[in-house]
C-alpha cells in the first residue's frame, strides 16, 4: 500500500531540452481520496503515471505517410 501521494511524472523525447516533468499531487490534482492512495500500491500507481506521461510525450510528436513523389524519367 502506499504512503506517497506526492509523484513526479517525467517524459523526453530524448533530445536535448526536451525533458519535461509533472509534479502530481493525486488528492488534489487527480482528485484521488485519501483511502484511494492509501489501498493502491506504489507499483499500481506507477504503472499509471507511467501510462500518463507516455500520453504526455506522444502528443508532442508528428508522423505521418506519404506518396513518394516519383521524378519525371523514373
Amino acid at each position: 500500500m502506499s504512503k506517497h501521494r506526492k509523484w513526479v511524472a517525467q517524459w523526453s523525447m530524448g533530445y536535448c531540452g526536451t525533458d519535461e516533468y509533472e509534479e502530481i499531487d493525486l488528492i488534489d490534482d487527480w482528485g484521488w481520496s485519501e483511502e484511494q492512495v492509501e489501498e493502491t500500491t506504489d507499483e499500481e500507481i506507477q504503472a499509471e503515471l507511467d501510462e500518463y506521461a507516455w500520453e504526455q510525450a506522444i502528443e508532442k510528436v508528428s508522423a505521418y505517410a506519404k506518396p513518394l513523389e516519383e521524378e519525371e524519367g523514373d
